[in-house]
């Protein structure tokens, strides 16, 4: 698959763009240098929790996007429940704006999540930290039933 990045209005960068494993898009390490981008956040899982050893360059939190797939704004507008869940926490969108409702075990609430949005977020008075299952190496003993 082909795609470029749009640098400025007159620089374009085609590069080739791979998934990874875990469903990641993987850029070109010779892309990722000329838009500046190094690697992204450095965490693992440990004993039960999420470790976040380095914060990425890139906030994923922004007042803009330059291209929309859903709008979480309509959705509420039409009664619709819209959560986001991420490896760090758990968030709702809600007409006030968004709340953060659970955080991982490990995961520092100003350091990891705060400081990481570009735009305020809402804290739940009832903040809870998300379940130690999904940090660990082993089954959660999930069924699908059909």
């Amino acid at each position: 698959m082909f795609e470029y990045v749009e640098l400025s209005e007159s620089e374009k960068i085609m590069a080739t763009l791979t998934v990874s494993s875990k469903g990641q898009i993987v850029l070109p390490a010779g892309v990722r240098r000329r838009l500046g981008l190094g690697a992204g956040a450095k965490m693992e899982i440990k004993d039960g929790k999420l470790v976040i050893e380095k914060e990425g360059k890139i906030k994923k939190l922004v007042k803009a996007c330059e291209q929309i797939t859903f709008s979480g704004r309509r959705g509420v507008a039409q009664g619709q429940d819209v959560t986001y869940i991420t490896e760090r926490c758990v968030m709702k969108l809600t007409p006030d704006g968004i709340v953060v409702t659970e955080i991982a075990p490990g995961v520092s609430l100003q350091e990891n999540i705060i400081d990481q949005s570009e735009f305020p977020l809402i804290i739940s008075p009832k903040l809870k930290v998300m379940d130690t299952k999904f940090f660990r190496d082993k089954k959660m003993g999930s069924a699908l039933h059909g």
